[in-house]
């Protein structure tokens, strides 16, 4: 009698707290899940059964390749999972060092975390899509490389923790002006600033594949698969400092360019 007590006791009391810890799960991870360095690797699986990215989906982090201090980009958090229709992340910056990099805004269906000394980001209320869009804004001075660490859970729907799949990823930016130092020895750009016209020197021994123009949110504004000769008319652009991006087989080498 008094196990069948202590039986119907502990199953009132899973009752009562497993709504508690899916309810949690709707609104944001329980706690710093991100896969950084700074929790050991722990991602997701912390709470959802599975390996990480076994799910045959994926995450992605968009947005800047390579950070001016001080500047805010528009930063996004792509899932995708065709078995899935209900997705929720978690994200951090963090330098070389793992101390927080730059700060963190959050956006629609997002929300700021702390943890200890650290801000993440995660979602406040699961996604159809898959898409979270939020800003991040430089640190105030170079430091270094900056690697973005996301942890993401598309949801099979059936308000448990099983069945799920979890993914991962890191995603890193380096200093405008090491970016540029390294793309030094591929190409130069003249003139810069520019009225819209703009010539790209391939050093010896280096073949242009491609070429983007991007602006400081991130935003490709100009394209180009190929060209003919190495020259970009690019008068319609708005006055203001954009991103170059040169293709060089399977790599990408970037240069800050001024349109005046």
């Amino acid at each position: 009698m008094r196990n069948a007590k202590l039986y119907q006791t502990l199953a009132a009391v899973a009752l009562l707290t497993a709504p508690l810890l899916l309810m949690s799960n709707f609104n944001g991870p329980p706690q710093a899940v991100s896969g950084s360095p700074l929790e050991n690797g722990m991602n997701c699986t912390f709470c959802h059964t599975g390996a990480p990215n076994s799910g045959g989906g994926s995450i992605a982090i968009s947005g800047v390749d390579a950070y001016v201090p001080g500047q805010t980009y528009t930063i996004e958090v792509q899932i995708t999972d065709q078995n899935s229709g209900m997705f929720g992340f978690q994200l951090t910056a963090l330098t070389d060092n793992n101390k927080q990099a730059g700060t963190l805004k959050a956006g629609t269906h997002t929300k700021l975390y702390k943890w200890s000394s650290n801000t993440y980001i995660e979602h406040n209320a699961p996604v159809k899509d898959g898409k979270f869009s939020f800003e991040w804004t430089a640190p105030a001075t170079d430091e270094g490389t900056v690697t973005f660490y996301a942890s993401g859970n598309a949801a099979n729907g059936d308000n448990s923790s099983f069945g799920d799949h979890i993914y991962v990823t890191k995603q890193s930016a380096m200093s405008a002006t090491a970016v540029e130092d390294i793309a030094g020895s591929v190409f130069s750009l003249y003139p810069n600033p520019s009225n819209g016209r703009v010539t790209i020197a391939m050093n010896e021994g280096k073949q242009l594949t491609n070429v983007q123009v991007v602006d400081m949110q991130g935003k490709i504004v100009h394209q180009a698969n190929s060209l003919n000769q190495p020259s970009l008319t690019i008068e319609n652009l708005e006055t203001g400092v954009y991103i170059l991006k040169v293709q060089v087989n399977n790599d990408w080498f970037t240069r800050r360019l001024a349109i005046q």
